[in-house]
Parts: C-alpha cells; sequence; structure tokens
C-alpha cells in the first residue's frame, strides 16, 4: 500500500517504490531459516513454488518478465526486472506505465515524452518519481530490457491461449499503446487525486443501509462540479455518474451514461446491468434483453444478468424462457457459493 507516497493512497496505479519494494516471505519444509537480500520478483512464486511441489516449471533464462527457482541459490544484484500498471488505463483511460529496474536504476515509461529514471537505493526513493531520464547516460540497459518485454508480452496477446488477463476485468489484457498514442493520454502521477474523488460515489453502493437520496444528489453535484471536465475520456467516471443518476431514478440520463462508459471503455458486463435494469424501470423490457445479450458476448455474467433477464422476459409473457433464466441465476449463485474441498498435501 502506498499509503500516500505519490499521492496514492492504496495500490494500483502507480510504480512507486512503496508498491514495489516488498518483501518476500517463504516458509515451507525444507527451506531453512535465514535472510537474504538478493532481488526477487512476483514472477518467482511460481518456480519456487513448483520445485517445493516437485512439479516441472519451464524457466526462460534472460527473458524479461521470466521468473527464477530462488531456492537454487541467490540471484544476481543486477538482475532485470520490470513491472507494470494498466489498470489506471483500463479504469480511467490514462497512460499505461511499465518499468524497468537494472541494478540501482529504474527506468518508468508513460509515454513518448514523459519516462522518468531514478536511483532506487537514493533517500528520496519512495518520495520521489524520478528524473526525466531524455539523454539520460545510464538508461540504455532499462530502455532495451522494457522493449524487448513489450514485444513478448504483445506477441502473448496476440494468442488467446497465453493472453494475459486481469486488472479487474473479465477480458484479456490487451496489447501495449504506441508511445506517442499513450504519451497523448493523461500521466497517472499528475491525474491519481482523481480516483480518489470517485470513492465518495463508491462507498455509497457499499453501505449496508440505504443512504438518503440527498447523500446521492450531493456525490453527484460534487463529481459533476471536480471532474466534470475530465468527462471526456474517462469510463469510470462515465460509469459511476450513471449509478448515482440511476439511484436517483432519473434513468434516461442514466442509460446514457452507461452507454458512454461502454463506449471509451469497451465491453462491460457491469456497465450493461445497471443499463438494462434502468431499461426495466422505464418498461422497456425488450431493450433489457438486449443489454443482457450484450454483457454475455465474451464477458462473464453472473446471477443478477439471468435474474434481470428473468425479469425482463417475465413482462414479456415469455414464462418458459423465463423460467430458464431464472433456473440458470440460481445454478450460478449454487456454484459460487459451494466450497472447494482441499486434499491434504503427500
Amino acid at each position: 500500500e502506498a499509503l500516500g507516497e505519490l499521492l496514492e493512497p492504496s495500490h494500483g496505479f502507480l510504480l512507486g517504490e512503496s508498491v514495489l519494494r516488498i518483501p518476500m516471505l517463504l516458509r515451507a519444509p525444507g527451506v531453512r531459516p535465514g535472510v537474504r537480500v538478493d532481488p526477487v520478483d512476483l514472477a518467482d512464486v511460481a518456480p519456487t513454488l513448483a520445485r517445493l511441489g516437485g512439479l516441472d516449471f519451464a524457466v526462460q533464462v534472460g527473458v524479461p518478465g521470466s521468473g527464477v527457482d530462488l531456492l537454487l541459490g541467490p540471484t544476481a544484484r543486477d538482475r532485470p526486472r520490470v513491472a507494470e500498471s494498466l489498470h489506471g488505463y483500463h479504469q480511467h483511460r490514462w497512460a499505461q506505465l511499465t518499468a524497468a529496474i537494472v541494478g540501482p536504476w529504474k527506468f518508468e515509461d508513460r509515454g513518448e515524452g514523459r519516462a522518468r529514471i531514478q536511483r532506487i537505493d537514493a533517500p528520496d526513493a519512495g518520495r520521489s518519481d524520478g528524473s526525466p531520464a531524455a539523454d539520460s547516460p545510464v538508461a540504455g540497459p532499462a530502455i532495451d530490457v522494457l522493449r524487448a518485454y513489450r514485444r513478448l508480452e504483445d506477441r502473448r496477446s496476440s494468442d488467446p491461449a497465453t493472453a494475459p488477463g486481469g486488472y479487474g476485468l473479465d477480458g484479456v489484457v490487451g496489447f501495449f499503446l504506441e508511445p506517442d498514442a499513450n504519451g497523448r493520454l493523461p500521466d497517472p502521477y499528475t491525474v491519481i487525486t482523481d480516483d480518489a474523488r470517485l470513492q465518495p460515489a463508491v462507498r455509497l453502493f457499499s453501505l449496508d443501509v440505504n443512504p438518503p437520496l440527498k447523500r446521492f444528489e450531493a456525490v453527484l453535484s460534487e463529481l459533476e462540479r471536480t471532474l466534470g471536465a475530465r468527462d471526456a475520456g474517462d469510463p469510470s467516471l462515465a460509469f459511476w455518474r450513471g449509478r448515482l443518476l440511476r439511484a436517483l431514478a432519473r434513468h434516461e440520463p442514466a442509460v446514457e451514461a452507461f452507454d458512454r462508459a461502454i463506449a471509451l471503455g469497451g465491453p462491460n458486463a457491469e456497465a450493461e446491468l445497471m443499463a438494462a435494469r434502468s431499461e426495466l424501470s422505464m418498461g422497456r423490457a425488450e431493450a433489457a434483453l438486449t443489454r443482457i445479450e450484450a454483457g454475455r458476448r465474451g464477458r462473464r455474467i453472473d446471477d443478477r444478468h439471468e435474474s434481470v433477464a428473468a425479469e425482463a422476459l417475465r413482462s414479456l409473457r415469455r414464462d418458459a424462457d423465463a423460467d430458464l433464466a431464472a433456473a440458470a441465476a440460481l445454478r450460478i449463485r449454487a456454484e459460487r457459493s459451494t466450497p472447494v474441498r482441499l486434499e491434504p498435501c503427500r
């Protein structure tokens, strides 16, 4: 957790040392107690645990972003490592962040003209995001590592079998942007506080009790006052505006906001679900079903989508189809709540 360093309250958006330089702790049978200070990487977890479990794990030596078996001994002090955050890109359409660490130097690319470099062993490493990397005489090796890593990841992204997933979305991460296109997007380090301004809206929908409507009105007004000028490119802002408008029973503008979130951020099953609910509230069952189908295509849906589909079908007097959708909702709910049985290790 950044806990305010570089103005990030939690983690996920920036590549500061507070969220990258963290300890790795391992306790397992046959591993002797001790402390090591050699560079490790999140990618090392899989090959190290595979060894402990007696499994084969192909390690790609010298490939940026590949892990090593840490039980074979300490790693080299100048071992190249990489880091990335595309979370801000997927959530807000901020610039993609990638970084390479070689020895004491970290090179971070935020798009054309915005690269930074810093010594990670310097006293201000946790409080500074470095200095401009243009014309830096020490950036070359890290730049080469980063370019190789991005080429490799883009090749993996082109193959459905190896495409990376995550970042809180149901689809694949996708490709890295070209530097000039990335440089035209907002720099996450300069707009990081925008995400914090969205949090009052997020918290309203996570409360166990129903807040008064005037609270939704106040949060919507503040959101539009502080972030309205950035609405042109931020899918998260559009989505949370839609949630607030829907809570205030302003369904037509809510649907428009959800459509804007989808147009800016791509397929979004959650936005389609919320739009479908507003369509139902306005008596437009066919439109609601169209939304649910859009959410199904290539995205993971849950019991809530099936429940809305059942309600829409019921209102259209398609009772047999409604029964199937309701049964699907119950099945998904049951599968989600079924405990996983873990077998003891031998």
